[in-house]
Parts: C-alpha cells; sequence; structure tokens
C-alpha cells in the first residue's frame, strides 16, 4: 500500500467521524513498534494492518456504532 493511498484512508476515517460528531485521537503507531503490536494483540492478528480497512467495511454495513463500541 503506497503512502499516498493510506494517507486518503486515513483522512477518509476522520472525514467520517468528524461527520458523525464522534471525539477520537490519532495514534500514529508507525514509528512506535509496542503500540503496532498493541493495535494487533487488539485485533486479534499478529499480522493485522492498521484498522481503516475494518472500520470502512462498518461505515459500508452500517455497524459504524458497534464497531467503534458506542452502542
Amino acid at each position: 500500500m503506497s503512502g499516498l493511498s493510506i494517507k486518503y484512508q486515513q483522512s477518509e476515517v476522520t472525514r467520517i467521524l468528524d461527520g458523525k460528531c464522534i471525539q477520537y485521537q490519532l495514534v500514529d503507531i508507525s514509528q512506535d513498534n509496542a503500540l503496532r503490536d498493541e493495535m494487533r494483540a487488539l485485533a486479534g492478528n499478529p499480522k493485522a494492518t492498521p484498522p481503516q480497512i475494518l472500520f470502512v467495511e462498518a461505515v459500508e454495513q452500517n455497524t459504524l456504532q458497534e464497531f467503534l463500541k458506542l452502542a
């Protein structure tokens, strides 16, 4: 995945969250192996990539509130 593609996915995620007035905190896991490992542990997949992909699926399936554990 190219850097431009990743930036597009990140901006899409923040646009959706902003549009739904959902508060969030951005965390850059690219420079911190401990944060990346934590994300992978939370995802239950030791090879997981950042969860924007799952986020987009949740938006498309109209399950974003459940995905973010807000419902």
